[in-house]
């Protein structure tokens, strides 16, 4: 049976494992560009920036910003 130490590193990391600065700037940059947009996007229909319209894709663009922050992360192995 193969015993692992200390140092030794796999090359994904564990269920549970906790993620790294560089990911949680990428996804709050993510959710801040995503938001950002989402609710600007009524606005250049002719509607107003505190509308529920620009809300809720407020909220869509922030969640679409989270899943785009994590997969970049992800392809930069961070």
């Amino acid at each position: 049976m193969t015993e692992l130490h200390r140092n030794c590193t796999n090359s994904t990391p564990a269920a549970g494992a906790p993620i790294s600065t560089r990911m949680k700037a990428l996804i709050a940059a993510g959710v801040f560009a995503g938001s950002t947009v989402g609710s600007y996007v009524p606005a250049l229909w002719g509607g107003s920036l505190m509308s529920a319209g620009s809300i809720l894709l407020g909220v869509v663009g922030g969640a679409v910003g989270i899943w785009a922050g994590y997969r970049v992360g992800q392809n930069l192995d961070l």
